[in-house]
């Protein structure tokens, strides 16, 4: 009888630990993905994999590559306990969603303004990652103006829809669809205003 009581309890506890994947708006796969590469921009400097740009496009600043960490799911329990925190919530502000539409407010109507060709119901979280600058590169996006793109290598083609979505103070904010940008070669670009944080590449489901 204890036996069976002590694995009984193991089986309760491997249940708790579970994170819930069953959302209908949401790939299961995301917690086990690590995080995509970031491509270096054609324009950077010697030494720097992006740049920060002002309202003029003037390059203000390189970006090096230890100045960008890209933390995935699967290892965000590794990461700074603020990153930790975020990305929690917004995994869970997602998972634990009825469907994509119940976790972001704004999703249909942003489909409607773009014209897409595609249902909310058929949206998927394909990719759900956090983006840290140091402090100097982070200071710099954040002044007035200030823009900088980061490529991210995922593989897609340039006639799939993807929406991109930050999580800011709480809610999933879409990003304008000219902040993202699908290259010949499959990457995405990503441009990013005033701050980078925890972000969400939205696909359609795929079959199977």
């Amino acid at each position: 009888m204890k036996t069976i009581q002590r694995i009984l309890a193991v089986l309760m506890v491997i249940a708790m630990l579970a994170i819930p994947v069953c959302a209908e708006g949401f790939t299961p796969s995301v917690e086990q993905k690590g995080a995509p590469e970031v491509v270096a921009a054609p324009d950077a400097p010697e030494g720097a994999v992006v740049v920060v740009k002002d309202a003029e496009g003037n390059v203000v600043a390189g970006v090096a590559a230890e100045e960008i960490v890209v933390t995935s799911v699967a290892d965000s329990e590794n990461a700074p306990e603020a990153v930790k925190e975020e990305m929690k919530a917004a995994y869970d502000s997602v998972a634990n969603a009825a469907s994509l539409s119940e976790a972001v407010p704004e999703l249909d109507k942003a489909l409607e303004d773009r014209k897409a060709d595609v249902k909310a119901e058929n949206l998927v979280v394909r990719d759900l990652v956090n983006v840290t600058l140091s402090e100097d590169a982070a200071k710099k996006l954040a002044e007035t103006g200030n823009t900088m793109t980061l490529g991210f290598k995922m593989d897609m083609k340039q006639d799939d829809f993807l929406m991109v979505m930050c999580f800011v103070d709480g809610q999933w904010v879409i990003l304008d669809a000219d902040q993202v940008e699908i290259l010949e070669d499959g990457t995405v670009n990503v441009t990013f205003t005033e701050r980078v944080g925890t972000i969400a590449f939205v696909v359609e489901k795929t079959e199977g």
